[in-house]
């Protein structure tokens, strides 16, 4: 029997490529609140003409696996030790060092983006292994008086087994929730309380074929990139939102600073980046409050990287 509370999802970058990890107790120790495996088997109906109308046994396709969940981005609690689940922005493609993942700095020189990672999914009846994945969307957000979450899609090499026991003293850690509470953010000029903010990372992932391999894929390679960002931010006059959204100065690239934390050293998770407008500004009614709800995408230039997140 299968008690649908009692699950298990673990994660650990890969030392090897489609390379199955083997995980260990801490690799299972990050808090979801939703995760699962989901193969997507092909498959091939063998109809031929013949004095019956029964078709003949059918035979399997390709079959890749899909994983989606969702997650408390909490930091480390130490300083200079990235959070377990920075292998997972590697794994959307950002170039991490210690405890700073960037995105949009990527080299010419490799077509590669990121690095693959294993993940695990235990119901008490399965273990469901996804290797070589890499994700296809990240999108953290948080509203004033809650706490942050980041809601996860990925794409990896499908195989399940048989569970014999879940992984012993395998729980999520139990340090405290960070909840936002209209912290500052900065954005061009203006500085402000925010109601709301959303950072979303969305890739294309694409399997490549292999031909030696059950599956018929090989490793899944990002082929397109999209920093998205939307907020709601406390209406004062200060910022000419609609002339930022003309893109017509170079002013209108506005630099951002947006903490998802606070605290000790070990405990800052800070987004920083350039972005543009991409919607045209609308203001809305948050209980009797004047808000400018913005949509923006982060973007490049040869002086920074597009995005970044730094723990400190």
């Amino acid at each position: 029997m299968v008690v649908t509370q009692f699950q298990q999802i673990g994660y650990k970058a890969e030392a090897t490529e489609l390379t199955a990890e083997a995980l260990v107790a801490a690799q299972f120790a990050t808090s979801w609140a939703e995760g699962k495996i989901t193969p997507e088997d092909g498959y091939n109906a063998r109809r031929p003409r013949r004095a019956t109308f029964a078709p003949l046994q059918g035979v399997g396709g390709t079959a890749i696996g899909k994983f989606t969940g969702q997650f408390e981005p909490r930091p480390s609690g130490t300083d200079g030790t990235a959070p377990d689940w920075y292998a997972l922005l590697a794994a959307a493609g950002a170039s991490v060092t210690t405890d700073v993942a960037t995105f949009g700095a990527e080299s010419v020189s490799s077509n590669v983006l990121g690095t693959s990672v294993t993940i695990k999914h235990r119901d008490g009846a399965y273990e469901r292994t996804m290797a070589g994945t890499r994700i296809s969307k990240m999108t953290f957000s948080a509203e004033k008086g809650g706490t942050w979450k980041c809601d996860i899609e990925g794409t990896g090499r499908y195989t399940q087994a048989a569970q014999s026991a879940f992984v012993a003293a395998a729980h999520p850690s139990a340090g405290l929730g960070h909840p936002f509470l209209g912290m500052t953010c900065s954005i061009g000029s203006y500085t402000g309380s925010v109601n709301s903010a959303t950072i979303s990372i969305e890739n294309t992932v694409t399997p490549t074929p292999d031909a030696t391999h059950a599956s018929g894929f090989g490793r899944n390679v990002i082929t397109a990139q999209s920093l998205k960002f939307m907020a709601s931010v406390l209406e004062d006059g200060s910022f000419d939102w609609r002339g930022a959204f003309r893109n017509d100065a170079t002013g209108d690239r506005l630099a951002i600073t947006l903490q998802m934390s606070a605290g000790a050293a070990g405990n800052v998770l800070t987004w920083t980046g350039t972005m543009h407008l991409i919607e045209q500004p609308t203001t809305e009614d948050v209980e009797g409050i004047g808000y400018v709800s913005i949509s923006g995408e982060f973007d490049t230039s040869s002086a920074s990287a597009a995005l970044t997140l730094t723990q400190s």
